[in-house]
């Protein structure tokens, strides 16, 4: 998958975990925040962008069963990154994050829990969407 953050289209990935892991690779403009919550309540962000002396990383591998939610960094334009999932990516092992389900385990997050989470409708992934 190929994906474009644009701050000023709203555009972001909400928190969702995958049963799969997922390498983020980022491709050009501005920064990627990543906000990774860790089975067992532990949490971490990191940042994907062009500048490694800025520690920023080209790509990233998200392990299978972590809450993960990113966004163009503040005051950024826009990022471009893929995604690439293995095993293969299927609608029936993605979940999203509600506040509800995230909140109580990670409260220290609440922040981007808040600005990521996803509405109870849409904890499932359609099936036409593969």
């Amino acid at each position: 998958m190929i994906g474009l953050h644009a701050p000023e289209l709203r555009s972001c990935s909400r928190f969702h975990r995958l049963a799969a892991d997922e390498t983020w690779h980022f491709h050009a403009g501005d920064p990627i925040r990543l906000v990774l919550l860790e089975p067992g309540g532990t949490h971490g962000q990191l940042l994907l962008g062009p500048d490694p002396l800025a520690g920023h990383l080209p790509q990233f591998t998200v392990p299978a069963g972590t809450w993960q939610a990113s966004s163009t960094v503040e005051g950024g334009r826009w990022s471009l990154y893929g995604c690439t999932c293995v095993p293969a990516f299927t609608p029936a092992g993605y979940e999203g994050g509600t506040m509800e389900r995230l909140l109580p385990e990670w409260p220290e997050r609440e922040a981007d829990i808040r600005r990521f989470a996803v509405e109870a409708s849409e904890t499932r992934m359609p099936d036409s969407i593969s």
